[in-house]
């Protein structure tokens, strides 16, 4: 079997997935993010992160999913998957806050 699983496209942003293949995940409402590539849009996964309101004048390119991955329920976070499959853009919020330096 001949996969290319390995390719990374060099787009700018410090998340490990941005460039990278998005993997099939499993999300809370019985789908998956792969299922939502089925008419050919971007996907925009948006798990209580606000993000969606940009893509709101893209609806028609853009396919906007709010479930979200079953591995990490409590987890904010968006990413921006091109229609190909690749990240090209995420964010993961901090679930609780950074605690602060001593001072």
């Amino acid at each position: 079997m001949i996969s290319g699983d390995w390719q990374h496209y060099p787009l700018p942003g410090d998340h490990p997935l941005i460039g990278r293949r998005v993997p099939d995940l499993p999300l809370a409402d019985g789908t998956t993010l792969v299922g939502h590539f089925r008419d050919g849009r971007a996907v925009l996964l948006d798990v209580a992160t606000g993000a969606a309101a940009a893509a709101e004048g893209w609806s028609d390119r853009v396919t906007v999913v709010a479930a979200p991955p079953t591995a990490f329920p409590d987890q904010p976070m968006a990413a921006l998957v091109r229609s190909d499959g690749h990240v090209a853009w995420s964010r993961w919020a901090r679930s609780t806050p950074t605690p602060s330096a001593p001072s």
